[in-house]
């Protein structure tokens, strides 16, 4: 009777075990299931926020829709007098990963410089749906792309005169 009571016992506590065990693997599912829904729902609304700040940059006349976003000269101006801040940011960045997303990037200005972008572009101008985010990415590939063609030229433009002249 004694030996029956104990495998009893035994078995009633490895039954609580697995119970426990498949508890805790169905709370961790159901976790993780959550953080799944809410990273969708967190992307999905970045996404409805930045595409609402790309219609009222077109609004504005702060560039084009043309698949992507271009800058028109009065967005380039909007962000012009914070090129000096925003480049180096932007080309530390792009230096970092080259192939990181615009998403992305929007995120790290925005965690970087969102106070200073809302007090200094978007009251200013008038803007409050992203359009400053926008017209800033677009400026600072700008200024990026015609940096490096600058330097590109210097680099090479004194050794084709050199070559020019005869000198080595």
């Amino acid at each position: 009777m004694q030996v029956a009571q104990n495998l009893s016992a035994l078995q009633a506590e490895w039954i609580m075990a697995i119970a426990a065990i498949v508890g805790l693997f169905v709370g961790m599912l159901s976790i993780f299931m959550t953080v799944g829904q809410l990273k969708f729902q967190v992307s999905t609304l970045w996404e409805f926020h930045v595409r609402r700040g790309t219609v009222e940059a077109v609004k504005i006349g702060w560039g084009t829709v043309n698949s992507p976003f271009h800058i028109s000269a009065t967005g380039f101006e909007a962000a012009l007098p914070f090129l000096t801040k925003f480049l180096p940011f932007y080309a530390g960045l792009i230096k970092k990963n080259p192939k990181m997303p615009e998403r992305e990037l929007m995120l790290r200005f925005e965690a970087e410089f969102g106070d200073f972008i809302m007090e200094q572009i978007c009251i200013p101008k008038g803007v409050s749906q992203g359009a400053c985010l926008i017209a800033i990415l677009a400026a600072c590939e700008v200024g990026i792309t015609e940096t490096a063609d600058a330097i590109k030229k210097e680099l090479v433009t004194p050794v084709t005169k050199e070559k020019a002249n005869g000198t080595p």
